[in-house]
């Protein structure tokens, strides 16, 4: 009779965790798109020396506006606060949505949500529900083309995360492509996303669960003059053509493999 063994999340975690553990240490170099994972790994038994940063960059086409203005839909009057992309559970919509009913009397500020995820249904159905379709609205998922002309509507793009422990180490690749299109960036996450901004100087931060932070902080944003959203745009790409920039990143990436080639002989 054949024995039926059954495991729970947790053996199953301490399973996966044994392998990683396998691969890491038969592993010369690891490259890693966020500082903050440097630590994970260390905690797991990964010299410092086998690590290497390789973070992710933007693609061309978000610095290059193709799309006339008129191949877009109409978008609000008034500040414009931007999210493009995945609307998931990740995304920390629910505190979002939270900020956006606080301030829907503000009419002058509006949400803007372009792209399409599991989570769309239900702050679509929020929004519906406490009657803020005046200053919070959706838009189809569309090509990567058409970003740099949907961008340069926006005065400010956003970029939440879930308090989470991996979240807060890694960084999303949706920051390389506002700092690609010189857009400022209003993060309500905490960790590595929050760093980089902090340090590039490139827009402004609450934690992923300071709703009453960022209800004063948006306020006081939208009425900022357009010169101060536009150098923080300005030194956001400037950080990424320092830090993020393709043709870097693949440089340093090259170098690395050469130099443990050279050492193999």
């Amino acid at each position: 009779m054949s024995k039926i063994f059954s495991l729970d999340s947790s053996d199953i975690i301490k399973i996966v965790d044994r392998i990683m553990r396998y691969i890491y240490r038969h592993c010369r170099k690891i490259f890693i798109a966020a500082s903050g994972v440097r630590t994970l790994l260390q905690q797991r038994g990964v010299k410092n020396d086998c690590i290497e940063d390789l973070p992710n960059w933007g693609e061309d086409e978000l610095r290059e506006c193709t799309v006339d203005d008129d191949e877009l839909p109409h978008l609000p009057d008034g500040f414009k606060i931007m999210f493009a992309g995945n609307l998931g559970e990740a995304q920390n919509l629910e505190n979002v949505m939270r900020v956006a009913e606080r301030l829907k009397n503000n009419k002058h500020i509006q949400w803007i949500f372009i792209g399409d995820g599991r989570k769309k249904k239900w702050v679509m159905s929020f929004v519906q529900s406490r009657e803020m379709g005046d200053t919070v609205h959706f838009y189809d998922r569309y090509p990567i083309e058409y970003m740099p002309a949907f961008f340069r509507k926006a005065d400010i793009m956003l970029l939440p995360l879930c308090d989470n422990s991996a979240f807060n180490v890694t960084l999303p690749a949706k920051i390389q492509a506002y700092m690609l299109s010189s857009k400022p960036i209003l993060v309500m996450a905490n960790g590595e996303v929050q760093t980089v901004v902090k340090n590039a100087r490139c827009g402004y931060y609450t934690g992923a669960d300071s709703i009453d932070k960022m209800v004063r902080l948006v306020l006081s944003i939208s009425n900022y003059s357009n010169q101060e959203l536009e150098e923080k745009g300005r030194n956001g790409y400037n950080y990424y053509q320092r830090h993020f920039k393709k043709e870097k990143c693949m440089n340093n990436l090259f170098e690395i493999i050469e130099k443990g080639e050279r050492s193999n002989v």
